[in-house]
């Protein structure tokens, strides 16, 4: 098993290295090799739109190298979900990605050799599935059955509206009225920032009413820091540290902030970094701190591998052989298993689950 596993990881990186090696000849080939599919294509594309063409096909092969690097078939099918309702969005037929993604399975096996064959086929063929038979589902992450819908349905609405002022009098009241900060964490701020990160990623909000709206809940939050710190140690965890910290590039700190907060509630002494943590800084600080847990979070799946960098250095550190590590963020919710990809000792979907995961790898 472990030399098949050997294997299935060169054939990956032979696949990765070749693809961004040849990106751009890559591309070329499979929008002209699409052109021949679809008479009449080209001639609906200005200049510019085949430089856009050119560019959409690079995003599609990039996203599938890292979902290869990594080895989840998950993250590259989740990316395709994306790109075929974006689409669907700006009103282009369907059909075009389908061709596209056909084309770029015919190329790849072509121009990469028939070693890759199988490993190809294994993600361009669900992906094609997926497009072909993707039936929508509606879903809010502000649930009716939520303790607190009405609070997190209010919130959310004044954020949107760039109404900042009532959002923050909203939850000053709701502490006035006894509602735990643990709740306004779990039921107010996780689920609106996750709805606003879905709405955002169904273009139908600009990036620009995202940063605003979560940039209010990181103001929002800072009032609440008295009353996280000056609250009583839970006995249990008193002892431990842990090191919450963005892997480099990674740009989105407001969810790894918020369980870092959390593990603060429950009594965990706690040392957050921020945004885009260069790997050695991180190491160091796990040294300085005599950390026993670290906590990482990549919400961008280009962002997973430098997750997997930082847990490879921890592994082979000797000062840091008795640090656990937990990962977060959206490509390790889309692929419950890609923790374990890149040897993570943890995972933690949300705020609920840190607690007792931390708790699983420390006690």
């Amino acid at each position: 098993m472990r030399n098949n596993s050997r294997k299935r990881g060169e054939m990956n990186g032979e696949l990765c290295a070749f693809i961004d090696a040849n990106c751009d000849m890559l591309a070329e080939k499979i929008l002209y090799l699409q052109y021949a599919r679809q008479p009449g294509l080209a001639e609906r594309y200005a200049a510019r739109d085949i430089k856009l063409c050119l560019r959409d096909i690079k995003y599609h092969l990039s996203y599938l190298c890292e979902a290869v690097a990594v080895d989840s078939v998950s993250l590259f099918l989740d990316y395709i979900s994306w790109a075929g309702s974006l689409l669907g969005n700006l009103k282009l037929p369907p059909e075009d990605l389908i061709i596209n993604i056909e084309c770029m399975k015919e190329v790849l096996i072509k121009e990469s050799g028939r070693n890759s064959e199988n490993l190809l086929v294994s993600y361009l063929d669900p992906a094609l599935e997926r497009l072909k038979y993707k039936k929508e589902v509606q879903f809010s992450f502000i649930k009716n059955d939520s303790p607190h819908f009405e609070l997190a349905s209010k919130y959310l609405s004044f954020l949107i509206n760039a109404d900042r002022v009532s959002a923050n009098k909203l939850i000053l009241e709701a502490l006035e009225r006894n509602v735990s900060i643990k709740d306004l964490y779990l039921h107010v701020f996780q689920v609106t920032q996750r709805e606003i990160g879905k709405m955002w990623h169904e273009n139908k909000i600009s990036v620009a009413c995202e940063h605003f709206c979560t940039a209010a809940t990181q103001q929002i939050i800072a009032q609440l820091y008295p009353h996280i710190f000056s609250a009583p140690k839970n006995n249990e965890n008193k002892n431990f540290n842990v090191v919450a910290a963005c892997v480099a590039n990674e740009l989105h700190e407001i969810g790894l902030r918020m369980i870092a907060d959390f593990l603060e509630i429950e009594g965990y002494n706690t040392y957050f970094l921020g945004a885009n943590v260069p790997k050695d800084s991180i190491v160091k600080t796990l040294c300085e701190r005599n950390a026993h847990l670290l906590a990482i979070s990549a919400t961008m799946t280009f962002h997973v591998k430098y997750a997997a960098d930082i847990i490879k250095e921890i592994k082979k550190s000797p000062q840091c052989s008795n640090v656990k590590v937990i990962v977060g963020g959206y490509p390790f919710n889309v692929d419950a298993g890609l923790w374990k990809n890149i040897m993570a000792d943890g995972y933690a979907a949300d705020m609920a689950a840190v607690t007792s995961e931390a708790s699983r790898l420390l006690h």
